[in-house]
């Protein structure tokens, strides 16, 4: 009686929104374990024509074995199951959503179209100034602290500053991962209008 009742108990407070998170209900191995396989009730409340409620294989579901079984001998027919497309759409669009509400918490650096323009003469000429400008993939950076800690050392950026970098950083020194790409991100401080490359 208590496994029983921790379908509407249990499966709608522990466990994961997989499919849906407009009602209370969860998925949980655990709390499937606990009610004899009704524990992947987000998925049943979600698509609740579908026989089954785990829906993975991996899934502890022993009322759908029993009945996919039964449907082998002959004793059980028109099963129902949701269309596939449809069960992996809703899955992804709460993964989505997860990874959206990740993304608002991570800085990724000033938007490329708002930046201020800058042309040639502006970059050299704060150059000049002391300032530590570099274009890449027609942005301007300002690697003014992080020139102190590059890995191959400050005077491979020292010696590009005022210049366009693109193609040493795509590949020409070296072909840079996404990791200094999202770091290069965060130290954009212009785009350049010019489209002339220096040399």
């Amino acid at each position: 009686m208590h496994a029983t009742f921790c379908i509407n108990s249990l499966a709608h407070w522990y466990g994961d929104a997989t499919f849906s998170d407009q009602r209370s209900p969860r998925d949980s191995y655990i709390v499937s374990l606990i009610t004899f396989g009704e524990g992947f009730h987000n998925f049943h409340h979600e698509f609740p024509y579908d026989y089954r409620n785990g829906v993975k294989l991996w899934a502890y579901d022993p009322g759908k074995w029993c009945i996919w079984f039964f449907e082998k001998l002959g004793l059980a027919w028109n099963l129902k199951r949701f269309p596939k497309n449809e069960i992996v759409k809703g899955e992804l669009q709460m993964k989505e959503k997860r990874l959206n509400q990740r993304k608002a918490g991570v800085q990724y650096g000033p938007d490329a179209h708002e930046l201020p323009e800058m042309t040639w003469d502006q970059i050299k000429s704060r150059v000049a100034e002391g300032s530590a400008l570099i274009v890449i993939n027609g942005l301007v950076h300002d690697v003014a602290e992080f020139k102190k800690i590059h890995p191959g050392g400050e005077k491979l950026i020292q010696n590009k500053l005022g210049m366009d970098a693109t193609e040493s950083f795509n590949g020409g020194v070296y072909m840079h991962a996404y990791a200094a790409n999202n770091l290069l991100s965060m130290m954009r401080v212009g785009k350049l209008v010019d489209e002339k490359k220096q040399q």
